[in-house]
């Protein structure tokens, strides 16, 4: 027959009982903050956090999964890992799905099927967590959509400027410091007498020697651009490629890299040969006026004076 415990064993049992209960209290306590705590993370999150089984079930998700796609939690719960997806998308996304499950970790940009019938474009990240043998896919969804807004403007932006560029009465270049042209657009090819901006950045190696006529020219140029970091409205004497010579209006700013390095001279010419050639012409007509002038000013004062003398011979004879 069993011995009966004793007054105080029941009572040190009793005790033991209240500081396992107390002991499980606090760790169900500390099992609720943390849940809280994990919950508030992911409602912080600023994407879709998402969590799927191998079935391809949702298991958990974040508020903003709910806010950003219009469905409530209980339509999400029902939802598979391919549902997001139309038909066109579905097949790529099960292999990055399937990537996940094998290798650990995939990424995938798709567009994610929303409640209004909306496809917004997403980045997608995943990468497998395995709990209790059992596997699953985590990871988070990223709002492209101001992205790719950003893209198409600075695309539309690129494809304008490459018009301007392209299309420009006057010649666009960048060269290197050293004198090597980095680009330069078909009218300063055009310009310097060459078929194609091709040919020009081809055949110029070296701008001071190969374009100026006058080298001083050449490092005064790069002087004044040291000192002002831009100049306008240089004018200079250029070689053609068949040897001619023409004048050029240059305008240039200097550019440097995040380091404050000199990287790149870039600017517009413009061929000023027919401004020049009217202007001389226009001083040679001034100066043949002038000098017309002052001869038929000339003569008439000789005629006057001729005038007088003969009036007073007349009136004395």
């Amino acid at each position: 027959m069993d011995k009966k415990p004793t007054y105080e064993e029941l009572l040190k049992r009793v005790k033991q009982l209240e500081k396992n209960v107390e002991e499980s209290k606090r760790v169900a306590k500390d099992l609720e903050k943390e849940k809280k705590f994990s919950e508030k993370v992911l409602s912080s999150l600023p994407g879709i956090f998402y969590l799927y089984d191998e079935d391809g079930n949702i298991v958990r998700w974040n508020k903003n999964h709910e806010i950003l796609t219009g469905f409530s939690a209980e339509e999400i719960s029902h939802r598979k890992i391919l549902d997001w997806f139309n038909e066109e998308e579905k097949k790529y996304i099960a292999a990055r799905v399937k990537e996940t499950f094998t290798r650990g970790n995939s990424d995938a940009e798709g567009h994610l099927l929303i409640k209004s019938g909306e496809k917004v474009p997403y980045y997608f990240t995943a990468m497998r967590m395995i709990n209790n043998n059992r596997k699953y896919l985590l990871g988070m969804g990223t709002d492209l959509s101001k992205l790719k807004k950003t893209e198409d403007e600075l695309r539309e932006s690129e494809e304008k400027y490459r018009q301007i560029f392209e299309n420009a009465v006057d010649g666009i270049y960048q060269t290197t410091p050293q004198g090597r042209f980095v680009s330069a657009n078909p009218a300063m090819a055009r310009i310097l007498g060459y078929d194609s901006a091709q040919e020009l950045m081809a055949t110029v190696k070296n701008i001071s020697k190969q374009l100026y006529i006058s080298k001083k020219v050449r490092d005064d140029f790069i002087r004044l651009l040291k000192t002002q970091k831009e100049v306008s409205g240089f004018e200079t004497q250029f070689y053609r490629k068949d040897g001619t010579q023409i004048w050029v209006s240059v305008h240039a700013r200097l550019v440097f890299d995040r380091e404050g390095t000199l990287i790149l001279i870039e600017g517009i010419m413009t061929d000023i040969t027919q401004q020049k050639r009217e202007t001389e012409e226009l001083q040679q007509r001034e100066s043949y006026l002038r000098e017309e002038n002052i001869r038929l000013r000339s003569n008439i004062k000789d005629r006057y004076k001729f005038g007088n003398i003969i009036g007073k011979n007349a009136g004395s004879v």
